[in-house]
């Protein structure tokens, strides 16, 4: 350095690491050191390296950084362009460039920078991909990371519909219900959905204990329609009847029959009471429930049909052949598979044949 000199407080560096990146440096005392923006590394390298313009002399090596000294000229001039230039410059440089080349290519800015896609297109684009595994994992990062999402019923309906239409996998869409249960317990329309959805899905498990409780929650839920109230009803006497318990099975019946509902959904209770009747060889009532199903106005005709095939065999059992016989002459062409009623006929004609034979001898 020439006597009577005053040093720059400008210096510039090229880091000696893996990197080999440029870096122009703060004013001395104001701040650290940043790196030169990766488009001008190239263009500005010659400019700074041994052998390139302004630059002669040995290059003093210190311990990490190789400071370029020795240049010719005074220091205030030496690399001045690059040194006095804040890394702003550049960015801002970087910027009018990448917007010029979008400008003559004829693409608008928004077009090129493309919004990156959330955790809910991403699931979408795997299903419709049938990536079963990553959309699961995309619509469960959803639900962690959005505790109060605006979406979440949806995923979850998503996920019961992977786990169960897909996977086949009820325990895995018990286990989702469950945590759904807890999460929508305040919202009654979802709550009871959820509920439903549970108590079937435990019964096709033969889970039937759990199964009861969430019929006698339901049943009990004050907010019930009368309708869904029967459905519960019967449901929750058939999940009695599984695990061994006639009388409860047959009163929630008579509290089912007390119901304001269609004349369908009473046929329904009536139909379930006959079955309940029957499994307890309660022929009697049995009997007399299913006459009062064929008694009432507007009913499908499959039920009637139904109705008068089940009440035939109640006849039959009751030993009562005539009108048994003749019920089920009644329906021969009607019943879904007459198949059926032909050899429920022969059966019943051999019993008649028996009967008369034995009355003889």
């Amino acid at each position: 350095m020439r006597a009577g000199k005053r040093p720059s407080r400008h210096r510039l560096y090229r880091l000696n690491d893996f990197s080999g990146r440029l870096c122009l440096p703060e004013p001395l005392g104001q701040g650290t050191w940043s790196p030169a923006p990766a488009i001008f590394r190239k263009a500005a390298e010659p400019l700074f390296s041994e052998g390139g313009h302004g630059v002669s002399g040995p290059v003093r090596e210190s311990r990490g950084l190789r400071p370029l000294a020795g240049v010719g000229q005074s220091p205030t001039k030496r690399g001045f362009l690059l040194q006095s230039i804040p890394v702003s410059f550049f960015r801002s440089a970087v910027l009018v460039l990448l917007l010029t080349v979008l400008a003559l290519s004829g693409c608008r800015p928004e077009e090129f920078f493309v919004k990156e896609k959330d955790d809910l297109s991403r699931a979408e684009e795997a299903l419709s991909e049938r990536d079963i595994g990553d959309a699961e994992m995309y619509f469960e990062r959803y639900l962690r990371k959005n505790p109060d999402g605006a979406d979440r019923w949806e995923v979850w309906l998503q996920l019961l519909s992977i786990s169960l239409d897909i996977r086949q996998d009820k325990a895995t869409a018990g286990e989702y219900l469950e945590i759904m249960l807890r999460e929508f317990a305040g919202e009654g329309p979802k709550r009871r959905h959820i509920q439903m959805a549970l108590a079937g899905l435990y019964k096709d498990m033969q889970v039937y204990s759990r199964a009861a409780a969430l019929w006698e929650a339901l049943a009990a839920d004050a907010e019930l329609s009368p309708e869904e109230r029967a459905l519960a009803y019967r449901e929750l006497s058939r999940a009695y009847l599984r695990r061994l318990e006639f009388t409860p099975a047959t009163d929630i019946l008579g509290l089912c029959l007390q119901l304001d509902v269609r004349q369908d959904t009473k046929a329904d209770c009536l139909y379930a009471l006959a079955e309940t009747q029957m499994l307890t060889h309660k022929l009697d009532a049995s009997e007399q429930a299913l006459r009062d199903l064929l008694g009432l106005g507007g009913i499908a005709v499959e039920r009637k049909v139904l109705a008068a095939f089940t009440l035939a065999d109640v006849l039959e059992q009751q030993e009562k052949f005539k009108e048994a016989e003749e019920l089920f002459e009644s329906i021969r062409e009607s019943y879904p598979n007459t198949n059926v009623v032909e050899v429920r006929l022969g059966a019943l004609k051999k019993k008649m044949g028996g009967k008369k034979s034995g009355g003889k001898k």
